[in-house]
């Protein structure tokens, strides 16, 4: 049980740093690019089976296989490549997840 829940704090702690990444200045894109290196840093067995596919959903969201440029991530490449009302999608999709996690606001 202990473990579950250090796992869970894990979780909670990471999504909430992402989010926190998503309030702070500057522009959505550099935000949600920063807030999703944050967040794909969680393995899949820290997240929960019920959550999981949302977890996945959002993570083929951010990281969608287009090819980078010279000195950038596949997470920056495909964030660029987003309209801005679909970054704010993935933002918003960010904190469902921490608002899932925690069983509601």
């Amino acid at each position: 049980m202990s473990n579950l829940r250090t796992t869970h704090d894990h979780l909670a702690q990471t999504l909430y740093k992402a989010i926190r990444t998503l309030v702070g200045g500057g522009n959505i894109k550099d935000r949600l690019s920063s807030a999703a290196n944050i967040l794909l840093t969680l393995h899949i067995d820290e997240i929960p089976n019920d959550l999981l596919p949302k977890y996945e959903e959002l993570k083929a969201t951010l990281v969608d296989g287009l090819k980078s440029a010279a000195g950038e991530g596949k997470i920056e490449a495909t964030i660029r490549a987003m309209l801005d009302y679909d970054a704010e999608e993935a933002a918003r999709r960010i904190l469902d997840l921490y608002i899932d996690l925690k069983g509601g606001i």
